[in-house]
Order: C-alpha cells, then sequence, then structure tokens
C-alpha cells in the first residue's frame, strides 16, 4: 500500500495516476486537467445521521447527465421512511474539489433548498422545502469533527481513465433536529454524523460493501471504516479510531449472507486487530431503476461485538450500534 503526500495530483497528462491512502484531503483533485468523457464522472457529497432509532441522509450529487438532491429518514422500529428530493436531468450542481477545506455545496430554487457547509472543525446541513405530500419540511443539523484524521482512498479500476478519490469521515457529533410535516425528529447526545464524500469515473457495472459505525465505549470514543470497492492494492478505507488515536488496517474480510441479510455478518482484519460479529435488527433495502439506471442497496443495522487489539492488548467491545451495506449498482 502506498500513503499518499501532500499536494500529490491525481491527473497527471489528463489520467488518473496518483493512487493510495491518506488520512486527509492531500490529494489534489486537479479535475480541470482530466481527459475523461464527459458523461462518466460522478461527483457526490453524502451526509449520513445515525443513532438508535433512526438514521438520515443529506445528498447533493450528480452522474453528469443528472443531478440528485435529497433527504431522507429512515425510522428503524416502524420500517418508515421520508423522502424530499429532487431530480434534476441534464443540470449540474458545482461541487467542492476537497473535503478538508471550508467549502459550500448548494441547491436553491422557490421550493428547495439544501446547503452542505463546512466552516473550520464544524459542518452544516440546512434544509428547507415545501413536499405536496408532507407539508413544509426542514433540517438544521450542526456536526462538530471530533477526530484529526480520516480516510482518504483514491483507487484505480481496469481502464486507465477510470478512478474512484473517496473521503469518509466519521464520529462527527451531531446537533439539530429534522422536521417532514408534522413529524419532528430531535438528535440526541447518541447521535453521530459520518461524510462520504465521493468523485470518479466509475465502471458502469459495480458494486461495493461498506460499514461504519461512530459512538463510545469505555466513556472513549471509538469509530470505525471498513469496505472493498475496485482495486485495493495501493490502498484500503479500513481505519478505526480509538481513544483519540487512529489505526490502519490491510485487508477486512467481510462475511454474510447474499440471501439473507438479516443473518449475523462477521469481520476480521488481516493483522487480527479488529475482529467482530454483527447482529441484524434493521433492513434498509432501496432500489432505483430508471431507463439504464439500476441500482439497490441492501443496508443492515445491528449490534457489533467483538474485540479490538492494540499493542497486544484486547479490548473488548459490546452491543456497538453500526451499519453494513452491500450495493451493486449499474450507471
Amino acid at each position: 500500500m502506498k500513503q499518499l503526500e501532500k499536494g500529490t495530483k491525481l491527473f497527471n497528462n489528463g489520467i488518473p495516476t496518483a493512487f493510495g491512502y491518506a488520512y486527509s484531503g492531500v490529494v489534489d483533485y486537479n479535475i480541470e486537467e482530466a481527459k475523461i468523457p464527459a458523461l462518466k464522472l460522478k461527483e457526490w457529497d453524502f451526509y449520513q445521521i445515525v443513532n438508535p432509532k433512526f438514521s438520515m441522509y443529506a445528498i447533493i450529487g450528480h452522474v453528469s447527465y443528472a443531478t440528485s438532491i435529497n433527504i431522507t429518514l429512515f425510522e428503524y422500529e416502524r420500517n418508515k421512511s421520508f423522502y424530499v428530493g429532487k431530480l434534476l436531468p441534464f443540470k449540474k450542481v458545482k461541487m467542492d474539489t476537497n473535503a478538508s477545506i471550508d467549502s459550500s455545496v448548494i441547491y436553491d430554487d422557490k421550493d428547495y433548498h439544501l446547503e452542505l457547509r463546512k466552516v473550520g472543525q464544524f459542518r452544516f446541513i440546512e434544509f428547507r422545502a415545501n413536499d405536496k405530500t408532507l407539508g413544509p419540511c426542514s433540517a438544521t443539523i450542526k456536526l462538530q469533527e471530533t477526530q484529526k484524521d480520516h480516510i482518504l482512498v483514491s483507487t484505480p479500476f481496469e481502464k486507465k481513465n477510470q478512478f474512484y478519490l473517496n473521503q469518509k469521515n466519521c464520529l462527527m457529533r451531531a446537533y439539530g433536529s429534522v422536521r417532514f410535516g408534522e413529524k419532528k425528529y430531535d438528535l440526541e447526545d447518541n447521535s453521530y454524523g459520518l461524510l462520504d464524500w465521493g468523485r470518479g469515473v466509475l465502471p458502469f457495472k459495480h458494486h461495493w460493501v461498506w460499514g461504519s459505525g461512530s459512538g463510545k465505549v469505555n466513556g472513549k470514543l471509538f469509530g470505525f471504516n471498513i469496505g472493498k470497492f475496485g482495486n485495493n492494492e495501493y490502498g484500503t478505507e479500513n481505519v478505526f479510531f480509538y481513544d483519540g488515536k487512529t489505526y490502519k488496517m490491510g485487508k477486512v474480510e467481510i462475511t454474510y449472507n447474499p440471501d439473507a441479510y438479516m443473518d449475523d455478518w462477521s469481520y476480521l482484519s488481516d493483522d487480527g486487530s479488529f475482529s467482530f460479529k454483527m447482529k441484524p435488527v434493521y433492513y434498509n433495502h432501496t432500489k432505483t431503476k430508471m431507463l439504464w439506471v439500476d441500482n439497490e442497496c441492501h443496508q443492515v443495522f445491528g449490534f457489533f461485538n467483538g474485540y479490538l487489539k492494540i499493542d497486544d492488548k484486547f479490548i473488548e467491545i459490546k452491543d456497538f450500534w453500526a451499519f453494513t451495506e452491500f450495493a451493486h449498482n449499474r450507471w
């Protein structure tokens, strides 16, 4: 694996060549120099707020020929979801080029406003909409970063003009509230946010496995990001954070039953530092099919039980709330 240095340019002579991992946005995403097909680029900012009662998503992203903007909330026990979004064919929102610097991504029209903003150690989600079914909807959320390090990976695929530049931030304390018509959800003390910042030219058919969790154990902050997507020879997104320190992992074997997502999942890093089983509690299945787009995601929330191994010391983790998903896409 290769650790990327600050100021590394992603594109050289128009082709992505800088592949590896880093703990912040050190890569110069010089997309203006890229020689890639105009309708192949995909860019998104995806925020997720998770607690033991519900999960909320805020997304601004495009696939060159269309932009998607939405707020979604999935309530576990009632298996009920709210969605307020827009699909804008042949329109493009200006995206930022670095997830680690102050920036703002905005969509605004007469009946829908969504802004994703970073200022210092804080990130803000501001949302207002008038939905035909629900009526007035809104969200005012502040995320406070508690962790200096994050995980960034630059990943190649088989074709030389394909790449995936991705940064994931977990362990962000979440404050605020969300309202869908008459229903209001407050973010309590055990609410945490994560960011999935993605830029890439991807194979038309692809799949990934991704898991993340944030919270406290033994009075100390613990969070992790695990997953596999593309060629991970140069770097993986597998990392955990405990008590303010960062522990990078190589490969993590994620085992699950693709015919029964509510069966137990298991996780084991190649160095033995991360060993868990998840007992699923809730299953959120989404499917989008329109024209040539055919995307499906199986997201499972549950309790992780297992241990971390740090400096030959085993730290037991019990009933830690987190999720894992498997997605397969054609887009």
